[in-house]
């Protein structure tokens, strides 16, 4: 596998955690909002690293991921890690 496919698997990880932590995050709106605000900045910083990331199908799976208490806990750490991160570079190192 080639190094860009390692980093698009991580990235897609990460967007999937991510949507996992919105659902931690709160109920309802809140969450939503979480969702779109990681997803917008991963999305972003997919397209600035010349890596793949689809803003859709990560606000999707962070919707789904809210409604499992099984990964709550990381999404939450995830979405904390992306709102802190100051470089593209440190979010797709997010767990």
């Amino acid at each position: 596998m080639s190094a860009g496919g390692v980093v698009c698997g991580r990235v897609l990880v990460v967007l999937v955690l991510l949507v996992g932590l919105v659902v931690g995050a709160g109920c309802g709106r809140g969450r939503a909002t979480s969702c779109d605000r990681v997803c917008a900045r991963e999305a972003e910083c997919a397209k600035e690293l010349r890596l793949e990331g689809d803003r859709s199908e990560c606000v999707q799976a962070c919707v789904e991921l809210e409604r499992d208490p099984n990964v709550a806990r990381a999404l939450t750490a995830h979405v904390a890690c992306v709102d802190g991160a100051s470089s593209c570079q440190a979010v797709v190192d997010c767990p």
